[in-house]
């Protein structure tokens, strides 16, 4: 069967609209990581109102994590079925609201985590497996650029929100800059939710046309059952790869200044080549869609989940030098690009449009666990040996072993079963 039925072009290849798409996703994930990327310039002014610890001030963090994991599959399952469209509208509207109201925080510890759940809520439905869904509704010969393309909005967001979420704070105090994100949640991306971000199209009757109301209809389409997807030995390649180099590298994010400063550089010094992770995450996730897009997944990936090992390598053979440094940051900014575009892509080249959002949704789950693990165990692995040497030279079989994973995944199938001899989803 075709697994390009469903995009736009009487040729098969992506059209302006398509591109309109991907440029409302990137505002979309963009939007969908204010909490992650504007926190950090909310902690001083909640300690100095509430005295809290750190602890306490980013434990929603956590939460947000937990909730992600459960929840992420059934988000999937909402968008297989009623479409990225109607679940992305409700997901800013809600993300908005929530964020707006963290400007209520009262003190309690109770409370402050009851914002969060409410946050988490509007989060979870505005994560990537939303925004890639749509894309990989519609492209198919640039599906890997495209998808490189939206999920650049996590590096403009690192760029630009701990800026801008500063300034409000100084000009408007901390409640009042809650309220001007959350409203700039909402009204960013809503305009583009309306005018262009549609699902895309499904065979029907042997002619293209669009769904009606945007809904796809999964029974249509190409693809596994969630049963034959959760079956599939891709599936848990997938997964703990995945699971395992975001852990791995998002925690060598977290510790990148740490790291840097027992090696021997100033905190001042050590926090300026951490910028350079966010440039080269930009630079990672165009790059691996282009290449993925050009060469087979399981080569792209293979290699993409095996470079985090060479930042490894790097760090602990720089003796904390400027240089080296550098060099070791702007590999794990690649590797931060990389690692989500290659699930998401080799998701949908190996599960098909059936089920995708579902499918990738659980591996999302897996992900988040891993990110939100990753930085807890690295900091227990330095409390543990009083030194990152040892975390570092753990993380390199580590990574080998997810390049192995992916590599294993072998090629692309070159169809589905057709869907009448499928059991229902």
């Amino acid at each position: 069967m075709d697994t390009s039925s469903g995009i736009h072009g009487s040729d098969g290849a992506e059209t302006a609209k398509d591109w309109l798409v991907v440029a409302t996703s990137f505002v979309g994930v963009f939007v969908g990581v204010f909490y992650l990327y504007g926190m950090g310039a909310f902690i001083l002014p909640l300690e100095e109102q509430f005295e809290w610890s750190r602890t306490v001030t980013t434990s929603g963090l956590t939460l947000i994590s937990i909730i992600a994991i459960i929840v992420a599959p059934l988000v999937g399952y909402m968008v297989d079925r009623f479409g990225s469209r109607r679940i992305a509208m409700i997901g800013v509207c809600l993300f908005g609201a929530a964020f707006a109201a963290m400007s209520t925080a009262t003190g309690s510890v109770w409370n402050w985590w009851f914002l969060w759940g409410l946050l988490a809520v509007g989060t979870v439905l505005m994560k990537p497996v939303v925004w890639i869904a749509a894309i990989t509704s519609r492209f198919d010969k640039r599906r890997g650029l495209a998808m490189g393309i939206a999920l650049c909005g996590t590096g403009a967001a690192a760029s630009i929100v701990p800026i801008v979420a500063t300034l409000l704070i100084q000009a408007l105090g901390w409640r009042m800059a809650f309220v001007a994100l959350g409203l700039g949640g909402v009204l960013l991306p809503l305009p583009l939710l309306v005018l262009f971000f549609h699902d895309g199209e499904r065979p029907a009757t042997g002619d293209r046309q669009r769904v009606q109301d945007n809904k796809p209809q999964a029974q249509e389409l190409p693809g596994l059952t969630i049963k034959q997807g959760l079956k599939a030995p891709v599936f848990y390649k997938l997964a703990f790869s995945s699971m395992l180099v975001a852990g791995g590298v998002l925690g060598l994010v977290v510790h990148f200044v740490p790291i840097m400063v027992a090696g021997g550089l100033s905190a001042e010094a050590a926090a300026t080549v951490a910028g350079i992770v966010g440039i080269s995450s930009i630079i990672g996730r165009i790059g691996t869609g282009f290449l993925l897009d050009r060469f087979p997944g399981w080569l792209v990936g293979g290699i993409g989940n095996g470079i985090p090992i060479l930042a490894c390598l790097v760090l602990l053979l720089s003796d904390g030098s400027y240089v080296g440094g550098a060099v070791a940051a702007a590999i794990v900014g690649f590797s931060v690009g990389a690692e989500l575009d290659i699930a998401a892509y080799l998701s949908g080249r190996h599960f098909g449009r059936r089920n995708y959002a579902t499918l990738f949704g659980t591996l999302a789950g897996m992900i988040s666990l891993g990110i939100g693990v990753g930085a807890v165990f690295l900091g227990a692995m330095y409390d543990f040996f009083g030194s990152y040497e040892q975390v570092l030279w753990t993380l390199i079989p580590m990574f080998a072993v997810c390049s192995l994973l992916v590599f294993s995944t072998g090629n692309y199938p070159e169809s589905f079963p057709d869907e009448a001899d499928q059991a229902p989803a």
